[in-house]
């Protein structure tokens, strides 16, 4: 038995299901309301999860990373699919996006505050 763990996890270990497993989507640049102000979202699947890095960038300044959303279900990757809104509240950011894929009513949508740094 303790063999056949082992081989298990050697095996699982070499399909890449180690720590270095995500697969990132496209950048996604959303613009804020300052001309200079853009959100970049890093959107992921690993296995049947997904998940975004969301930064925030201003002008040249080099990217600030803000936090991280849970994906969709199933691996589904809503930001990709365009199915996201973004609001500007005061110095912070709400994103929202759909978690299932078949959800047109936004019942299953998930909604998270990211702070935006002060200039």
């Amino acid at each position: 038995m303790k063999k056949l763990i082992f081989v298990l996890c050697f095996c699982l270990l070499l399909c890449g299901c180690g720590t270095s497993g995500k697969e990132y989507k496209d950048d996604i640049t959303y613009p804020l309301q300052d001309q200079n102000d853009v959100l970049i979202i890093k959107e992921w699947t690993y296995l049947l999860g997904s998940g975004a890095d969301i930064y925030y960038k201003y002008g040249d300044d080099a990217p600030v990373f803000l936090g991280k959303t849970s994906g969709g279900d199933n691996g589904f990757c809503p930001f990709s699919e365009g199915l996201y809104d973004i609001t500007e509240e005061d110095e912070n950011v709400k994103i929202s996006w759909c978690f299932k894929p078949s959800d047109s009513d936004r019942a299953n949508w998930r909604s998270e505050y990211f702070q935006l740094p002060i200039k």
